[in-house]
C-alpha cells in the first residue's frame, strides 16, 4: 500500500538592489556588511562563473557563491543541461543541485523556516503560509520562505494560470535576464553528518591483505586519526553496509571477520526533493528526476566508502522499495500512482558501475582488461516483501530472525566484532512468535511474524514527524535535541542528547521521541485533553502552570518550552496523525490475523524510534495497547544491523528470500472504512 495519504551570515541594508539576499537563523538581526558586486546586479567572488541568462546567486557560509540557472530544471553541475532534475520551487533550484547539502526540511510544508530567505530584488507575493514565519515588517522587508515559490515563470503564461502563481498555489517569481535571487545560507546551517572510528583492524589482517607494515590512518575529512594505535592499511578490504532511509543514511564497515571498523549517519542527501516517500516518487517519475536523485545517492555512497581506509569489496544497502528503486535507476511508476505495484523483489546482487572508483586501490583484483583498476564490488539488495514493505524490513527480519537481535545485540552493541549467528541460530537467540517488528520512519513498515517462515506485513503512512522533522522546533536526533521531559515544581525539564564526546549541549530543538515524551508529560498532566487540545483550565496545579503560560501566534496556541522553544497546536496534530496511522495498521494486522491486541509474545521498534523510544510513552499515547508496554522493546537499527549479518554470511541470503515467499501483504486502504477507522484512532487514548 501508499505511504501518502552560529553565526549569520548579515542581511543586505535597505533598499540595496544588488539582487543579495540572505538566509538566516532564527535571530534575523546582526550588522550589515554590504555585498561588493564586480557585475550589475550580479556580485560575485574570485573562482566563481556566473551562468548565462536568469540565474539564481547562493552565497555559502565560506564564501563561495554559486549561480544557479532560473529555469524549469536544475543540473547536479549547477549549469543547465539535458537530463537535469525538474525543479518546481526555489527551495529545489538550491537543495536539489548537489552542491548545497540539504538541511531536515519539511516537504514545503510552510512549516520547518529553514528555508527562508530575504529577497532585495524581484521580490515574489508572499504566501499566506509565510505569515506563520514572518511578521508584516519582515515580509515587507523581503522576507520569504524558498518553498513556497516557483521558479520565474517563462516569458509566455498560459491564461489559466494567473500572473504571480504556479499551478500548485506557490508564488511565481517574475522572469529577469540578470540574477532576480540571491541568499546567503548562514554559518551552521549544514546538515551534520556522523563519522566514528572504531577498533582498528588486527595487524595479522593488514599484513596478509597488502603484505606490508601497519599503518595509521587519517580521517580524509579531518585530517586526523580517529583511533587511537594503529588502523587498516590502505588495500585491507572491507564491507559496506548501507541503511539507507529516506531521512538519514547509517552506514558501517566492517572487515570480513566482523570486525567494525567504523561507522556514521548523514541526512539522504535526497532531502531536497521532499521530507517523504511520495515526494521523491513524483521527482523520480521523471527521466530527469529519477537520474538526479540517484546521481545524489550514488555521490553520497562514494564519498563514505572514500573516507575509509581500504577498499570496499562488498555492499549490502537495506531501504525502503522507493530508495532501493531510485538508488538501481528503476522505473518508480508503480509505486508513484495506485493500484501500487512491486516491479522489484529484491533478493538479488546487483551491479553499479558508478561505484568502480570505490574499489581503485591496491588490494582487489584488477579488471582484465583495466589493469590498476579493481573489479566493481557487488551490491546486495535484500528481499522486499510488499510495495512499502521494503528491503530495511527483510534486512530487519534477518537480524531478528537469524542474527541474535532479540537477545540484546542491538545498536547498542558495545563490542566492534559483531557476534553473528551461526546458519543455525541458538534456541536463546531465536525470537517467540507471535511477535511485532514495527520499523517507524516517514513509512511505516509492519511485519506479524506468526512463525519462521510465515508473517502478515502492512505499511502506513507516517510522515517525519516522528523523526523531528516538520514540526515548528523539530528535528533529528542529534546533540542538542531534547530527546523527553519530566514535570516538576520547577516546570518542564528537558533531557538533552550531550555532544559526541560526552559534554552537555544547549536544547537547539525536539527529536521525535521527545515530542512523543512531552506529549505524554501533557497529557498526564491534564494540559492536553484526548483529542490533542490544550486545556485551558486544567485541575492540576502544576498544569494550571503551564496553562497560564500559553500564548497565542497568528491564530494558533503555543506551549513555551525550555532553550526559547514551542510546542504548536499544529505539532500536536501531526504526532496525533502519526498515533493515529499506527494504532490502526496494529489493530487491522492482529485482527487479520485472528489475534487480540495483548495477543504478541513481543513487539520489537525499530527505525526511527528504534533506538531512544519509551514504551511507557507510547502506551499512554495509544500507539499501543494497554499492557503492551512491558513487552515492547526498542531494538535500534534492525535494517543496519540486518545488512550487516547479511554480508557477513551470505549463506543466510537464501533463507531471508526464502522467508519472503511466506509473506501476506494487508493493505489497509482497500478497507471501506479506512477513513472512518483513521478517525476513530484520532484520539490519545
Amino acid at each position: 500500500m501508499s505511504p501518502h495519504s552560529s553565526s549569520e551570515q548579515p542581511p543586505c541594508p535597505a533598499g540595496n538592489d544588488t539582487g543579495c539576499a540572505t538566509a538566516r537563523p532564527e535571530g534575523r538581526s546582526g550588522p550589515v556588511t554590504p555585498a561588493t558586486p564586480d557585475r550589475p546586479g550580479c556580485p560575485s567572488t574570485p573562482g566563481t562563473q556566473p551562468a548565462s541568462g536568469a540565474a539564481a546567486e547562493v552565497t555559502l557560509p565560506d564564501g563561495r557563491i554559486l549561480h544557479l540557472p532560473l529555469s524549469q530544471s536544475v543540473s547536479l553541475s549547477g549549469q543547465a543541461a539535458a537530463g537535469a532534475a525538474p525543479a518546481s520551487t526555489l527551495a529545489q533550484l538550491v537543495w536539489m543541485s548537489g552542491q548545497v547539502d540539504p538541511p531536515a526540511l519539511c516537504s514545503g510544508l510552510g512549516r520547518c523556516g529553514r528555508c527562508a530567505a530575504r529577497f532585495t530584488r524581484g521580490t515574489p507575493a508572499p504566501h499566506p503560509a509565510e505569515e506563520a514565519h514572518f511578521s508584516p515588517a519582515e515580509l515587507a522587508d523581503g522576507w520569504r520562505l524558498l518553498c513556497r515559490h516557483a521558479l520565474p515563470a517563462p516569458a509566455s503564461r498560459s491564461p489559466s494560470s494567473p500572473q504571480g502563481t504556479d499551478p500548485n498555489g506557490n508564488a511565481a517569481s517574475p522572469p529577469d535576464a540578470r540574477c532576480t535571487m540571491a541568499f546567503t545560507l548562514p554559518a551552521g546551517s549544514a546538515p551534520r553528518r556522523f563519522r566514528a572510528a572504531d577498533a582498528p583492524l588486527p595487524d595479522a589482517i593488514q599484513a596478509s591483505a597488502t603484505g606490508t607494515s601497519p599503518a595509521t590512518y587519517t580521517s580524509p575529512a579531518t585530517g586526523t586519526s580517529p583511533a587511537t594505535g594503529t588502523s587498516p592499511a590502505t588495500g585491507a578490504p572491507l564491507l559496506l553496509a548501507i541503511d539507507l532511509g529516506t531521512t538519514t543514511l547509517h552506514w558501517s564497515a566492517l572487515t570480513p571477520d566482523g570486525r567494525r571498523v567504523a561507522h556514521g549517519a548523514e541526512l539522504n542527501p535526497q532531502m531536497g526533493a521532499g521530507s517523504e516517500v511520495m515526494s521523491r516518487l513524483a521527482v523520480a517519475s521523471s527521466p530527469q528526476g529519477l537520474a538526479a536523485l540517484r546521481r545524489l545517492t550514488l555521490a553520497a555512497v562514494a564519498r563514505i566508502a572514500a573516507g575509509l581506509p581500504g577498499p570496499v569489496r562488498g555492499l549490502c544497502v537495506a531501504g525502503n522499495s522507493a530508495m532501493t528503486a531510485i538508488l538501481l535507476g528503476h522505473d518508480v511508476s508503480g509505486l508513484a500512482t495506485a493500484p501500487y505495484r512491486l516491479d522489484y523483489a529484491g533478493g538479488t546482487a546487483e551491479i553499479l558501475p558508478e561505484l568502480a572508483d570505490v574499489t581503485y586501490r591496491a588490494g582487489l583484483p584488477d579488471l582484465p582488461d583495466s589493469p590498476g583498476r579493481a573489479a566493481v564490488p557487488e551490491v546486495w539488495i535484500p528481499p522486499q516483501p510488499a510495495p512499502f514493505v521494503g528491503g530495511d524490513v527483510g534486512a530487519g527480519m534477518a537480524a531478528l530472525l537469524y542474527g541474535g537481535l532479540v537477545s540484546g545485540g542491538g545498536a547498542g552493541v558495545a563490542a566492534n566484532t559483531l557476534q553473528a549467528a551461526a546458519t543455525a541460530p541458538a534456541p536463546a537467540a531465536s525470537p517467540r512468535f507471535p511477535f511485532l517488528l514495527a520499523d517507524l520512519g516517514t513509512n511505516g513498515e509492519f511485519v506479524l511474524a506468526t512463525g519462521p517462515d510465515s508473517a502478515l506485513v502492512t505499511s502506513v503512512a507516517l510522515g517525519p514527524a516522528l523523526e523531528g522533522i516538520g514540526l515548528s522546533c523539530g528535528g533529528v536526533a542529534q546533540p542538542g535535541a531534547i530527546a523527553a521531559f519530566t514535570l516538576g515544581p520547577a516546570g518542564l525539564a528537558p533531557t538533552v542528547l550531550p555532544e559526541d564526546d560526552g559534554a552537555p549541549a544547549a536544547p537547539t530543538h525536539l527529536c521525535g521521541t521527545g515530542y512523543l515524551s512531552l506529549l505524554r508529560v501533557l497529557l498526564r498532566a491534564g494540559l492536553l485533553d484526548e483529542d490533542g487540545r490544550f486545556v485551558m483550565e486544567p485541575h492540576s496545579p502544576l498544569a494550571r502552570r503551564l496553562a497560564a503560560s500559553l500564548v497565542e501566534v497568528r491564530g494558533e496556541r503555543r506551549l513555551p518550552l525550555p532553550g526559547g522553544l514551542h510546542l504548536s497546536a499544529g505539532d500536536v496534530e501531526e504526532v496525533l496523525k502519526v498515533k493515529a496511522a499506527f494504532s490502526l495498521a496494529y489493530e487491522r494486522l492482529l485482527a487479520e490475523a485472528g489475534m487480540s491486541g495483548t495477543a504478541l509474545d513481543a513487539v520489537y521498534l525499530a527505525g526511527a524510534l528504534g533506538e531512544h523510544a519509551r514504551p511507557d510513552d507510547l502506551e499512554t499515547l495509544g500507539f499501543l495497547p494497554a499492557g503492551v508496554a512491558g513487552r515492547t522493546r526498542a531494538v535500534g537499527n534492525a535494517s543496519l544491523r540486518g545488512a550487516e549479518l547479511l554480508l557477513l554470511q551470505p549463506e543466510l541470503r537464501a533463507r531471508i528470500n526464502a522467508w519472503r515467499t511466506g509473506c501476506r501483504v494487508v493493505d489497509l486502504t482497500t478497507a471501506s472504512d479506512f477513513s472512518a477507522a483513521f478517525l476513530r484512532h484520532m484520539r490519545f487514548r
